[in-house]
């Protein structure tokens, strides 16, 4: 739908990059599918301290970033030290004050990766599969040129354009069918699914849901759905708007025709 905004795992928050870099990037853990559970990934597992207060990953052995340098618990430390120290003076790292903030060293123990916490902290394995804990390579300078061990390799970003993205042939897992990927950026829902249906493209998402009976339809076309993460609210300044106000507004907000008119029922609850 938008072009991406860097490639950057730690410094972004906007889907459309993510999309990308999932495919790049991976970190210590990750969500088993089609949950959210955590499951090892460069890390073989984890060990949790009986205070809560250290967490220890040992790294798989013979991993390699597409740079072809070695993961090991030395070159994995960057990608959490560069945010620790904001090294990079545009980029904002809000994922890591955010949800991380709780974490007061993170060192190098022979193969393996040690977390040190100022308070016990239930949700940090989780966080720990968001992108924004990736593990990229020290040799990683430019954020439009993403250095991750993921199951694809950068290959060119044309901007506004396309991202090319191809198999990564030293992946330690198992690879992936496609031996190479583009994302091509195409703002409007109803051209996207123009080009699906004349096989210009193979795949897309942000399907307008008053267009899911042209897709089910469609002999030639396969919805793949699950149940999502995504939330959807309002906000306010709560510092300056009285407690009554925002009751009343939320009172005022039907929700339930929001969701028939927008979301279509089922696709969306309140």
């Amino acid at each position: 739908g938008a072009d991406s905004q860097k490639l950057d795992p730690a410094d972004v928050d906007d889907g459309e990059s993510i999309k990308v870099l999932v495919n790049i990037c991976e970190g210590l853990v990750r969500f088993k599918p089609h949950t959210t559970e955590p499951e090892p990934c460069l890390a073989t597992g984890w060990e949790i301290s009986s205070d809560g207060l250290t967490y220890t990953f040992p790294l798989r052995q013979g991993v390699k970033f597409h740079d072809g340098s070695q993961l090991t618990a030395k070159t994995a430390l960057f990608s959490f030290h560069r945010q620790m120290k904001k090294t990079l003076p545009d980029a904002t790292f809000a994922y890591w004050d955010a949800m991380f903030n709780v974490v007061t060293n993170v060192e190098a123990r022979g193969n393996a990766l040690v977390f040190h916490l100022r308070e016990p902290h239930a949700p940090l394995l989780a966080s720990l599969c968001i992108p924004a804990a990736s593990i990229i390579s020290p040799n990683f300078k430019d954020q439009r040129i993403p250095i991750g061990t993921g199951p694809f390799h950068f290959v060119s970003w044309t901007p506004n354009d396309r991202i090319v993205l191809e198999r990564n042939p030293d992946y330690w897992d198992t690879p992936p069918s496609l031996a190479r990927l583009t994302y091509r950026v195409i703002p409007d829902n109803a051209t996207r699914l123009i080009q699906l249906r004349t096989g210009e493209i193979q795949g897309m998402d942000g399907l307008d849901p008053n267009d899911l009976p042209v897709v089910q339809a469609d002999k030639n076309l396969q919805l793949l759905s699950t149940p999502g993460l995504n939330v959807a609210y309002l906000s306010f300044h709560c510092d300056k708007v009285p407690l009554a106000a925002r009751r009343a507004i939320a009172a005022a907000i039907r929700k339930d025709d929001l969701v028939k008119a927008v979301y279509q029922i089922g696709r969306a609850h309140v």
